[in-house]
């Protein structure tokens, strides 16, 4: 559980491209995991399901070339029984619905980034993800805000909408189908990271 914060901010940061006149390596620092969750509702409650772990300090470098790509675009995997969704039925209904015995991982594969995308002001931008949900393939457009906060720090935000028949999956029923929940579910997050030149 403690990797998952970082690995979703893996897949952001090697997603973003920075207008520049020649490569650049950068190294990167999660500082914080301020929210990293789903969102879903049901006809009887609400739910979250977050990583409530401690957020990892490790780091990861990338490159910032001049045609305004990255190098390479790494395939994320994120494990589904790191899925804490505040109880162990849902947790169970949860995996069940995505497969977790058959498809243990979500996995997130990156395609276009940013053209125009700077560090010196806030931005928003979109980038586009293969996103594999319990063996289906589907393209997301995720849209993000980034935020200087000084000092080489910034913010990360972000929503995204998912929906389980979208990926071939109906969603979780539980006491015989009396508790339905609804096929939306809201994507999250919140990271604040460090970007050292080097």
């Amino acid at each position: 559980m403690k990797k998952a914060p970082f690995l979703f901010l893996l897949i952001l940061l090697h997603s973003m491209t920075i207008h520049a006149q020649h490569q650049q390596r950068y190294t990167c620092r999660l500082i914080q995991a301020k929210e990293l969750a789903l969102f879903g509702t049901s006809n009887t409650v609400d739910f979250t399901c977050g990583y409530k772990a401690p957020y990892s300090k490790k780091q990861i470098a990338f490159v910032q070339v001049n045609q305004r790509n990255l190098e390479q675009f790494p395939e994320i995997q994120l494990r589904v029984r790191q899925l804490d969704c505040g109880s162990s039925g849902i947790n169970y209904d949860m995996q069940k619905t995505l497969q977790a015995s058959k498809y243990p991982s979500i996995l997130l594969q990156p395609v276009r980034a940013f053209s125009d995308f700077s560090l010196s002001s806030q931005q928003q931008g979109e980038i586009q993800i293969w996103i594999t949900i319990a063996g289906k393939k589907q393209l997301e457009k995720v849209s993000v805000e980034l935020t200087p906060l000084g000092n080489d720090r910034f913010r990360i935000q972000g929503r995204h909408w998912l929906s389980f028949t979208r990926y071939g999956m109906d969603p979780p029923k539980a006491l015989f189908g009396l508790v339905r929940v609804d096929d939306k579910l809201l994507l999250k997050f919140d990271l604040e990271i460090e970007l050292i030149p080097s």
